[in-house]
Parts: structure tokens; C-alpha cells; sequence
């Protein structure tokens, strides 16, 4: 599993920020929520993320290839999220203050654009010029496919298929929901090689092959 190195603390650092503080500062006290804040930023525009998602990509491609050389498996498959793994979210966090509410989650997802992540829409298109078939898995409702679909297009992936929860669906947790749905490809005769995801928890644990990281500080 690939990890950024420094997230967990990243993340600590923010929720950190969030707690009820005394109004004196003391020395060693954890940063303000505005300055967790510029943290993030600096990270996501130093170019730093860029880097950590071209490696992550990078990494993946590798593996893939080298499991496809050794073992010959048939009907490849790797599975992967959707925000802040293929698409990133950063521009419109940042422009809200990083704290959407589940409406203007819903609104980005309709009217706004998500660009691709450095280097992922390019290892996307050598995995299935490889012949590999790609899966993208979404904690998005199914009522979002097609905005999802055009913005996935527009950023230049297109993949074998997209998996929306529909509502019979909407109660499992994200692990849940994709682990049923690398169950269902494993039935189907797929072999899946890798999952990449932003967050471990969110993985699940059936058929999962490798398991990649992305980079992502935000949430």
C-alpha cells in the first residue's frame, strides 16, 4: 500500500484545529484553523501533490505491468474511486473554505468541473491500451451518472465503467459498497489487480489486489 508520506499528520493537524482552544495563546498549541488551512493550500499548490499523484500513478502503472508480465492473469482489471483520486476537488474546496455543505457537494457534482489528477488520466489510458479494464467506484448516487459521466469525459477518462450507489444501496458504508462491487466483477471472471483509492478505510477488503493511496489532505 502507498501512502503520502506526512497525511496522517496533515489530517491531525486539522482536526486538531477545530477543537475548542483557550483564547491565550500557549507555546507548542496546535496551529488555528486558517492556518491549517494555508497549510493544505501551500501543499496542493507547491507542487508537492503534483508530484505524489504522478508517483502514485507511476506506481501503479509499474505493478500492473509486472503482474502482467509474471502471471498472465485473465481479463485484468483494476479498480479505482472517483474524487480526489481520478478527479480533484481542490480548486472548489478551496474556494468555499474547504467546508461544503452536502448541497454544494451536489451542486460541483451538476454544474461545476473537476479536472483530472496529474498523471492519472495518462496511466488510466496505458493500463487499457495494456489491456487492462478499468472500473471507477463512487460513493456519488446513481441520479449523478450522467453530470459524472460528462466530467469524466471532459477530463479524459473513459472508462470500462462507472458504478454509482444506487438507492436500494444507500445505507453501506463506502468499504461495503465496493466491496460488493469487486465481488461482482470477481464472479464475472475479472482479475483484479490493484485498487486505488484516497482513503484505506474506504477500500474494503474483498478482491482488492494492491492497494494504491492517492494523495489527498482535504477530508
Amino acid at each position: 500500500m502507498i501512502r503520502l508520506a506526512g497525511a496522517a499528520a496533515l489530517c491531525l493537524l486539522l482536526a486538531c484545529a477545530c477543537a475548542p482552544r483557550p483564547a491565550a495563546s500557549v507555546a507548542g498549541a496546535p496551529p488555528s484553523l486558517p492556518q491549517a488551512k494555508q497549510a493544505v493550500i501551500r501543499y496542493y499548490e507547491s507542487g508537492a501533490w503534483e508530484k505524489a499523484c504522478r508517483k502514485t500513478a507511476g506506481d501503479l502503472l509499474q505493478y500492473v505491468r509486472e503482474a502482467l508480465a509474471a502471471d498472465r492473469p485473465k481479463r485484468p482489471a483494476v479498480v479505482m474511486g472517483l474524487d480526489d483520486v481520478l478527479l480533484s476537488s481542490f480548486a472548489l474546496r478551496k474556494s468555499c473554505g474547504f467546508c461544503p455543505t452536502p448541497k454544494d457537494k451536489d451542486a460541483w457534482m451538476i454544474m461545476d468541473f473537476m479536472p483530472a489528477a496529474p498523471g492519472m488520466a495518462d496511466m488510466v489510458e496505458a493500463l487499457q491500451f495494456g489491456g487492462v479494464s478499468v472500473f471507477v467506484v463512487s460513493s456519488r448516487p446513481e441520479n449523478l451518472r450522467l453530470p459524472t459521466l460528462e466530467n469524466l469525459a471532459r477530463a479524459g477518462y473513459a472508462p470500462q465503467d462507472l458504478f454509482l450507489v444506487p438507492a436500494p444501496d444507500r445505507d453501506l458504508a463506502a468499504s461495503q459498497f465496493k466491496d460488493k462491487i469487486r465481488t461482482m466483477l470477481t464472479r464475472q471472471g475479472f482479475t483484479i489487480l490493484a485498487t486505488l483509492d484516497d482513503h484505506a478505510e474506504d477500500v474494503g477488503e474483498e478482491d482488492t489486489g494492491q492497494v494504491f493511496i492517492a494523495p489527498n489532505l482535504m477530508y
